[in-house]
């Protein structure tokens, strides 16, 4: 059997979705990802390397989306490992689906400021 492209990827949502929320979860699931509903724990599973965590940062310029202990947990996994943790658009979701692979985060940075000083810790 072929493995599903999100196998082995655990997502997290930031920011608020609204309705959109629900369609995007539901299809990462299809493609193999677990859904995480909560921050608390995230570096330390994607320093473990268990599986791959994968943020994704709702499109929106301003405001914090991303939780003040979350971001700074992130931030220091990054600084040991820049591939352990990916900050991505939503649209990273579909994309990889439609490739039939996780793809990396490089084309795919959020356009939220806090957000995007992540992604480009992952981007080096």
């Amino acid at each position: 059997q072929d493995k599903l492209p999100l196998h082995n990827h655990s997502v997290f949502f930031c920011g608020n979705f609204g309705s959109s929320r629900k369609d995007l979860q539901s299809l990462a699931k299809e493609a193999g990802a677990k859904i995480l509903t909560s921050s608390a724990g995230i570096a330390s599973q994607a320093s473990k390397g268990s599986s791959k965590v994968v943020l994704i940062c709702h499109d929106t310029p301003t405001g914090s989306i991303i939780p003040a202990a979350l971001g700074k947990e992130v931030k220091g996994a990054l600084h040991n490992d820049p591939s352990c943790v990916l900050v991505v658009n939503p649209q990273w979701i579909s994309e990889s689906i439609t490739c039939a692979e996780a793809l990396s985060s490089k084309e795919f940075a959020p356009m939220n400021a806090k957000a995007k000083e992540l992604w480009k810790l992952g981007n080096p």
